[in-house]
Parts: C-alpha cells; structure tokens; sequence
C-alpha cells in the first residue's frame, strides 16, 4: 500500500490519513473504519516512537487487503512492518505500554512479530472484526 519515514509525529497522521481514504474507498462502516484507523495509527506511532535509534532513519510499511471469510462478510487485514530494533525510550514511563493493548481492544486479531539479532524488525498484523459484505 505505502511506506513513509518513520521520523517525526506527522507520520501517524499521514498513516491515519491514507488508511481512512483507501477505507472509504472500500465502503468500509464508518465505526469499523475508525477503529482500524486508530489501531494503524497507534501502531505507526510505535514504530516511530521506539523502531529506530534517534539518530537513524527507517521507514514503516503499511498494507492492507480486504478479505471475505464468508460470503456474507468481510474484513481488512493490516501489516504495519519496520526494520528497526526496538528501542525502549524512558520520557514518560507512566504512559508507556498501553500501546498493544489498545490495538488489541480494537481489532480481532493482532499477531506480533518481533525482530531478531539477525534479523532486526517488527511486523504487526491487524485483523478487523468481520463486517457484512
């Protein structure tokens, strides 16, 4: 679907953004569409917060598909994909590690992927709930 810097907070935005429009697109529910929106955004967010050293530069690879489990329903499938290594940052420790849970909270299925020595990265999975077709 789309990479962007994973660099500065308007990334989020802009991943909101595009999800939302290729959401519409599909003629996604408007309250299914900003649950999936968010769960993006926070994901993206994660990344930009905590993928890569702050003096480095990487990307956050988004895509999505839409799929029909019945057919009567679909769904949307999102990977949200980095290639950094996971840096733990201590500015707001009262704040941290609600991330994964909110994305849970919002999304059917969440699977996590977590990089390597040797093979630096993190891939997200998002699996909405169902929505008739």
């Amino acid at each position: 679907m789309f990479a962007l810097r994973a660099d500065n907070a308007s990334v989020a935005s802009m991943a909101r953004d595009r999800v939302a429009a290729w959401l519409d697109r599909h003629r996604w529910p408007a309250e299914e569409s900003h649950d999936i929106v968010y769960a993006v955004s926070e994901a993206v967010t994660n990344v930009c917060e905590h993928a890569y050293e702050r003096h480095e530069s990487g990307t956050v690879e988004i895509t999505a598909r839409v799929e029909h489990p019945t057919s009567q329903t679909r769904r949307v499938r999102v990977s949200v994909i980095d290639e950094g290594r996971w840096q733990h940052r201590a500015t707001r420790p009262f704040a941290r590690g609600r991330g994964l849970g909110v994305i849970r909270a919002l999304m059917a299925g969440v699977r996590l992927r977590r990089g390597t020595a040797t093979s630096p990265g993190t891939s997200l999975m998002l699996t909405s709930p169902s929505v008739p077709a």
